[in-house]
């Protein structure tokens, strides 16, 4: 399949054949070549990347797999169990156009990186369709990915678009600017549309985008939560802070209003990390009850100082790995009432149903100050959390791809 598919090396160096793995009752696991087709993936730049690596380095236990993903040069090499191949890919074009040349490029890519079809395709993101479109070239079982709104949604990440209820009128919401490269972008929709009626089995990350993408599409989507390996957020403590935490404090994840709050709750402390505009950056660093950084190596040291994390986002969340890490350590969250985020928070914190207001933000903070009511909640988050573990994700995930493909995975 590709120059790295010699297997895994040995003690010595040597490259040997991967052994079939026994599986928990004694049965042989058929081993399958696998190849994960995706943009961005070593480093990832989000959490749809680190769920697809800790998904490839689980099926690497088991099976032969192949990740093709784009970067500044040509490499193969292994890692996470996995053979990775970096391929260069000059895209120059902007806007949909670029997105429209991209997947031409990938599919030709495919096409020369393969030399005999794999068992199965798992794809995400924006090179979707040319990996769709070659899988169906080979008869080759392929699984989407849905992580985003990319598919059939020209603004993204742009506040406070219902497209639960979205008429589908793209060009009333697309701002003047962007009219010229509004035909590319029908174009681009339509080959998702297309490739996502082709795919053998289509996976969203949440019900919120399993029933926007059945309204826009009226396809069978099934859902499978996000991989995420909870143990790696885990701080072991069985209390966190006193501070009021806040995550990638970008426009559309609501950090102006995490400003506002501080403004008008002197009396707390704030712990806000991750990139954000230089103007919020700038009025956070003013405020002497807000502590802010950047960037964070290990997520730990925000839970072990935070009470509560705040998640006032904006637009329609697909889904909210920061919940899910900060419920594992029974940290409430209070969030807003915005795409997935009430699905993924259950009982484990509170909603805000108008977001745009700081003063229900305020409320439902102070709300938290009664230790009867965030006792509760923080037990509800622990709970809550292990719907999400990883362990729970990688079954339902077998589970869907045994009932729609008939294909086991074992392990």
């Amino acid at each position: 399949m590709f120059p790295c598919n010699q297997g895994i090396p040995g003690e010595n160096g040597i490259a040997h054949r991967t052994k079939f793995r026994k599986a928990k009752d004694k049965k042989e696991t058929v081993m399958r070549r696998i190849l994960i087709s995706l943009k961005n993936f070593d480093p990832p730049l989000g959490g749809a990347e680190l769920s697809m690596r800790a998904l490839a380095e689980r099926l690497a236990e088991d099976h032969e797999v192949h990740v093709i993903f784009s970067g500044s040069r040509d490499d193969d090499y292994r890692k996470l169990g996995c053979n990775l191949h970096r391929r260069r890919v000059k895209n120059l074009l902007p806007g949909w156009l670029g997105r429209l040349h991209m997947d031409r490029r990938w599919k030709r890519l495919l096409d020369e990186a393969l030399d005999r079809k794999p068992d199965l395709l798992l794809t995400q993101g924006s090179v979707s369709p040319g990996s769709v479109g070659k899988a169906s070239e080979l008869g080759c079982p392929n699984i989407v990915f849905l992580r985003s709104y990319e598919h059939f949604c020209p603004l993204l990440t742009q506040g406070g678009r219902d497209l639960a209820n979205c008429k589908d009128r793209c060009l009333c919401c697309v701002p003047p600017r962007r009219y010229l490269d509004y035909p590319f972008f029908l174009l681009k929709r339509r080959l998702q549309r297309d490739s996502l009626s082709k795919a053998s089995l289509v996976l969203a990350n949440s019900r919120f985008m399993k029933r926007v993408t059945e309204m826009r599409f009226s396809l069978n989507t099934h859902v499978v939560n996000p991989f995420v390996k909870i143990s790696k957020y885990r701080t072991g403590k069985e209390r966190g802070g006193e501070k009021i935490g806040m995550v990638n404090p970008m426009p559309h994840k609501g950090g102006e209003i995490v400003v506002e709050l501080a403004k008008r709750m002197g009396g707390r402390d704030f712990l806000v990390v991750g990139k954000g505009p230089p103007r919020t950056v700038e009025m956070m660093k003013r405020l002497p009850n807000v502590e802010y950084s950047s960037w964070v190596e290990d997520m730990r040291e925000v839970y072990e100082k935070v009470k509560l994390v705040l998640v006032p986002s904006l637009w329609q969340e697909p889904f909210c790995r920061v919940v899910v890490e900060s419920i594992s350590n029974g940290v409430p969250c209070i969030v807003s009432d915005r795409g997935a985020l009430p699905e993924v928070v259950g009982g484990g914190g509170s909603v805000v149903e108008k977001p745009e207001s700081v003063d229900e933000w305020k409320k439902k903070i102070e709300e938290m100050d009664d230790k009867v009511l965030y006792k509760e909640k923080s037990e509800k988050a622990k709970r809550r959390s292990k719907k999400f573990s990883f362990e729970s994700s990688y079954e339902d995930f077998k589970d869907k791809v045994r009932g729609n493909l008939g294909i086991s995975l074992g392990g």
